[in-house]
């Protein structure tokens, strides 16, 4: 008897470590939805600045920014594409394989 109150035991502390490992890596997927929500629902405010290669500011805008997709168009058969289109302050933007702040 006092052996299947030992697996017992284990069993529950097994269940209890997985039921934790698993809401705590869905709170980083749920934060996200509820972000993403808010995004299409509201809006973000920001600004978007475009530098040249010498890093001087060539263009800025700011507003709210709605409507984030990557662009599928400009995918390839063997790789998803990093083009991501955005509107902010409504204008349409294209932002093209490169990092953004």
């Amino acid at each position: 008897m006092r052996q299947n109150h030992i697996k017992y035991k284990k069993h529950i502390i097994i269940g209890m470590v997985l039921l934790l490992s698993i809401s705590l890596a869905g709170c980083q997927s749920v934060r996200q939805f509820f972000k993403n929500v808010q995004t299409e629902i509201l809006g973000i405010h920001m600004t978007v600045k475009s530098y040249d290669e010498s890093s001087q500011v060539i263009d800025k805008f700011s507003g709210k920014v709605g409507n984030v997709t990557r662009d599928v168009r400009m995918d390839t058969e063997n790789m998803e594409s990093s083009v991501i289109t955005f509107t902010v302050g409504g204008r349409e933007v294209q932002h093209v394989g490169s990092s953004m702040i």
